[in-house]
């Protein structure tokens, strides 16, 4: 108790708004979004995905939170982000060897998902026939380049000392990346419910992940306090507001979302998705 009491003492005013904040915005977002862990799982997919059930897996009938080629997008980036943690605070970008690679993992990211979106329009054939599997496949390689130059530059604004090597620059961890992403998108395409349910957990974490990984940098931005980090301990009121912002677009997104299409479900359309 003493330890607590110790504790709230050192709390300065701005502390305490920021867990208010957060208090706030979770208890406003808990009541509006749907019951259960996944309907607060398809709360947060519902800010960031069109939630298409013919282009998501499913748990019997019920579709994942996030569709395919988010579900790859944001599982991939999460657990990148974890792999590259774990190199330390490297604050280098890819090498122009690995930048290459992620430019072609962009390309063909576009290229499928232009083509897979053209395939709402009626009578449009498009390219070729869209499928799940590489929606899922090309999100994952998105999603694998995206801690690979968000969390350089994480390094590069909050800590005072760096690791100035490059975050990518071994074969050996792109090869890692890649083995992770081939093993999770086995583990979707089998639509084992014992599998897919914590990828739906993972993948929905991604999401709300980044978003307060990006909005904590913004804070330490705006208060001015680049580089002045030694410890994440010192980063924990920052990262506190990261998610509070986070929440909050999240709640505003889904707010005017749902007002619009008066449904938890995918887009609704006015024709059928056929492929």
């Amino acid at each position: 108790m003493n330890v607590i009491r110790s504790l709230l003492s050192r709390l300065k005013l701005r502390h305490w708004l920021i867990l208010i904040g957060l208090a706030f915005v979770t208890a406003v977002w808990l009541q509006i979004t749907p019951p259960g862990l996944m309907g607060k799982e398809d709360g947060i997919a519902y800010a960031v995905c069109h939630r298409l059930p013919l282009r998501s897996f499913h748990f019997g009938e019920r579709p994942m939170p996030l569709c395919a080629r988010c579900s790859g997008t944001f599982s991939m980036a999460l657990l990148g982000l974890v792999y590259l943690v774990r190199l330390g605070r490297r604050a280098g970008w890819p090498t122009r060897r690995f930048g290459l690679i992620f430019l072609v993992f962009l390309a063909v990211y576009g290229l499928d998902g232009a083509n897979s979106y053209f395939q709402l329009i009626p009578n449009f054939n498009g390219l070729y026939t869209p499928q799940n599997w590489l929606r899922l496949a090309t999100g994952s390689l998105i999603g694998l380049a995206i801690p690979a130059y968000l969390l350089p530059a994480f390094h590069q604004i909050v800590w005072k000392q760096v690791d100035e090597r490059p975050i990518l620059n071994r074969w050996k961890d792109l090869a890692a990346l890649l083995v992770i992403a081939a093993t999770v998108n086995l583990a979707m395409l089998s639509e084992n419910p014992l599998l897919l349910y914590p990828l739906a957990l993972i993948s929905t974490a991604g999401v709300l992940g980044l978003f307060t990984l990006i909005f904590t940098l913004i804070w330490v931005l705006l208060l001015r306090r680049e580089n002045s980090f030694d410890t994440p301990g010192q980063l924990f009121f920052f990262f506190l507001g990261g998610l509070a912002t986070a929440l909050l677009l999240i709640l505003a997104m889904s707010t005017v979302r749902l007002a619009l299409t008066h449904t938890w479900g995918g887009f609704p359309l006015p024709w059928p998705v056929l492929k």
